[in-house]
């Protein structure tokens, strides 16, 4: 949930390390049955029922020279969700999005990693849903101050560039039909940024499409190019250190798995791996991805057709 994942977070330097405290004292027991026992016995857990107590949750810094824990200063109510933890890189500072319990309310809040004293909302999301977000802020390297953010508030997940005054600097990826003709993207994962802090790489999906393609989107201009080259389906990144370089895996309904080595750009470098259709020479049914318009006439939706071989659209079947 909120793409937690872990309790503990090490500071760039080594030195400090957050970890999640969880209390669950005032959360009511509930019986899990333990049928393998003979005869079956009850192991009491602690769960939060809709309307009840939850659990109360902070976050320690322990200092590996001092040996001392502070904890941060998260303030009321207890019930909430302290998500997306990040380090600035200098290590003085430390980023935690709340969210309320309702989970429609979220403050990006920055706090003192020595005192544990809360600095600065940096902004706020509000939805009459939900908010979920899913990623810590993504530092800039060589810019300290800025950072990129991934959100849902305007209807796709996409990055934004933020300063950590919490000034939005700009949108880096199209929510719209933008005038530039660039789609809207779905972000389904950043990759991460060159050492120069020039370029962001990331996998995305159009909203006109169902493929995932690998995209550079540049900082300064918000500049979004495709840099995969495929014939449709899904495309995957492993990037060098360097962000000069990444192995592309590929495949779609009919290329089983394809590995190459390619330039940031996308141009090729070298195939490490091209397997066969093992497939290819049955007669197999036809699947087709198109799209139907929902309930509202306006939405639409994608979905997949399976048509049995020797299907002729030109024929009636009973």
């Amino acid at each position: 949930e909120f793409g937690i994942n872990k309790g503990t977070f090490w500071s760039p330097s080594g030195k400090l390390l957050a970890f999640y405290r969880m209390d669950q004292t005032m959360v009511t027991e509930y019986p899990i049955t333990e049928i393998g026992n003979i005869p079956a016995t009850a192991r009491m857990i602690r769960y939060p029922m809709a309307g009840g107590k939850s659990h109360h949750v902070t976050l320690g810094v322990y200092n590996t020279e001092t040996d001392k824990t502070i904890f941060l200063q998260t303030g009321e109510p207890a019930e909430q969700y302290l998500t997306n933890v990040a380090w600035s890189p200098d290590n003085l500072s430390i980023y935690i999005a709340v969210i309320n319990r309702e989970q429609n309310h979220l403050k990006m809040n920055r706090y003192n990693a020595t005192t544990g004293a809360f600095e600065k909302t940096l902004f706020e999301e509000k939805n009459d849903k939900w908010v979920q977000p899913m990623h810590p802020m993504e530092f800039v390297p060589g810019h300290s101050d800025q950072f990129i953010w991934q959100s849902e508030r305007e209807g796709y997940n996409a990055l934004y560039l933020y300063k950590t005054d919490g000034t939005l600097i700009k949108r880096l990826t199209p929510v719209t039909l933008e005038s530039n003709g660039y789609s809207a993207l779905v972000v389904t994962e950043l990759y991460g940024i060159d050492a120069k802090g020039t370029y962001a790489y990331i996998q995305a999906v159009p909203a006109t499409s169902c493929d995932r393609e690998i995209y550079s989107v540049d900082l300064k201009t918000a500049t979004v190019k495709l840099i995969s080259v495929s014939d449709g389906g899904v495309s995957t990144a492993k990037f060098s250190k360097d962000f000069t370089q990444y192995i592309h895996e590929y495949s779609n309904n009919v290329a089983p798995r394809l590995i190459s080595i390619e330039k940031n750009d996308g141009s090729l470098i070298g195939t490490i791996h091209s397997a066969p259709n093992p497939l290819a020479a049955y007669n197999k049914c036809e699947v087709k991805l198109s799209t139907i318009t929902a309930a509202d006439g306006v939405t639409s939706l994608w979905c997949r057709t399976i048509l049995p071989a020797g299907f002729d659209s030109t024929k009636k079947y009973p």
